[in-house]
């Protein structure tokens, strides 16, 4: 049950780091532009799980929203 929490937890943070700074190089315009997408937190996630199931499912949850940078309130 632990290495699937750490391969969970893994894999979220190498998407999260994938995602983070997007950039494209561009000359649909008058000229060559550099151009970029910055994901950034969005501050406060809810996750809401039934306390009878196992660990891994608040952490498919929170793994991923940590991994951004957001901060996590699990129920």
């Amino acid at each position: 049950d632990i290495n699937l929490l750490l391969l969970i937890c893994s894999s979220s943070i190498s998407q999260s780091l994938s995602v983070y700074v997007t950039s494209v190089f561009t000359s649909i315009l008058d000229g060559p532009y550099f151009v970029y997408t910055r994901h950034e937190p969005v501050g406060v996630v809810g996750a809401i799980t039934p306390w009878n199931f196992p660990l891994a499912l608040l952490v498919l949850k929170v793994a991923p929203a940590v991994a951004c940078g957001n901060v996590v309130i699990a129920k």
